[in-house]
């Protein structure tokens, strides 16, 4: 097996996706695991909406929505029919946030830091899977937070070996004899299926793991 990281930088536009595209499908068809970070500056404006939301800023969602609108252009540019079911699984994704965001920040702000942060790796892959995909090249995408077990330290969550190796080995390979696989550095999620962030630069530790 072999294991690619794409950071931001080189995803941080359309011609990015596309020439990181190109290389995967330079590999082959089987036995490659593709590991992507959020695209481009995402993570930090994820951040910044992250705190607006924590501090009840009122840009809270004028933040979201600039972030919804940077991802959907990159849609567009990418997949001209708006049929695409690639679409709705984006949109449905930042849903999440958008539910998250119409309640109170009750919650431990570490813990809510990580629910919002968390969405970049989640879109990303979704994105760059379709187009593979798209492009004739079979992927699967896979959530990584099946795979990557943590405790609750959110933000800088600590990985649970064993569970964590256990679960890449029961259910991996049999992904990746059928295929590229795709997923998300960055992310886990804790006994309870919370979402977890690895600390900053995480996807790096993602693909090492």
């Amino acid at each position: 097996m072999q294991v690619y990281k794409f950071g931001g930088a080189s995803i941080k536009n359309t011609e990015g996706i596309k020439n990181v595209t190109q290389i995967i499908q330079g590999y082959g068809a089987k036995n490659l695991l593709v590991v992507v970070s959020a695209i481009g500056k995402t993570t930090d404006k994820l951040q910044e909406l992250a705190f607006a939301y924590i501090n009840g800023n009122e840009q809270t969602h004028q933040i979201l929505d600039e972030i919804k609108e940077f991802h959907f252009d990159i849609l567009q540019r990418l997949f001209t029919d708006t049929k695409n079911p690639v679409y709705n699984e984006v949109a449905n994704t930042f849903v999440e946030i958008e539910w998250l965001l119409e309640e109170e920040a009750e919650d431990a702000p570490d813990y809510l830091y990580d629910q919002i942060v968390s969405i970049g790796e989640l879109v990303s892959s979704k994105i760059i899977a379709a187009y593979l995909n798209h492009q004739g090249t079979f992927t699967i995408w896979q959530d990584a937070r099946n795979y990557i077990q943590t405790d609750n330290n959110y933000r800088e969550a600590n990985v649970q070996w064993e569970k964590t190796t256990n679960e890449i080995k029961k259910h991996l390979p049999s992904y990746l004899e059928q295929g590229i696989v795709l997923t998300q550095g960055f992310i886990g999620a804790t006994s309870e299926n919370f979402t977890a962030t690895l600390g900053r630069e995480g996807s790096d530790y993602s693909a090492a793991i």
